[in-house]
């Protein structure tokens, strides 16, 4: 085995544990309600109006969101059971 397919096995066993899963979720849930508080929402509407570049927030905010839609169904997929 090498060291991709043990990373993988390590990251299915994380996702189908529960506990984990809910930890992680929660660990990326906490930045879309801090970085509001440094402006990464308004970064946006400043980016448009004055055609700025993207910043780390912004892109750290969007980060999270994607993964916090997109987590879910990879944790369901790894948990799957046979025959379900």
């Amino acid at each position: 085995m090498n060291d991709t397919e043990n990373a993988l096995d390590r990251l299915k066993q994380t996702m189908a544990n529960r506990s984990s899963f809910v930890g992680l979720y929660l660990a990326l849930m906490v930045p879309t309600y801090v970085l509001p508080y440094f402006g990464s929402n308004s970064l946006l509407v400043n980016i448009i109006a004055a055609g700025a570049g993207v910043t780390l927030l912004l892109l750290l905010h969007i980060a999270c969101l994607v993964a916090l839609c997109v987590s879910p169904g990879i944790a369901e997929c790894l948990s799957a059971r046979p025959g379900s």
